[in-house]
């Protein structure tokens, strides 16, 4: 982890599948969050499928690196 300042900050990753941006709404403990933080609005996925996203996000590496290839 990469930080400044003399201690480190707490990040929440918060993968979820398929959500709505209006759904949220629905579950205040996640508007909270979202209302107190930084949300980063422009987000790209490395697959058009969760078998081929996930492993990019928990690796850091695109779907080809380790032998997927998106459909």
């Amino acid at each position: 982890m990469i930080w400044t300042g003399s201690s480190p900050s707490t990040i929440v990753l918060i993968t979820v599948d398929a959500l709505r941006y209006d759904a949220l709404s629905w579950m205040p403990t996640l508007q909270a969050l979202a209302d107190d933080n930084t949300v980063v609005q422009d987000c790209y996925s490395a697959g058009s499928n969760t078998p081929t996203a996930m492993p990019s996000i928990m690796q850091s590496r695109l779907p080809t690196d380790y032998g997927l290839i998106p459909v």
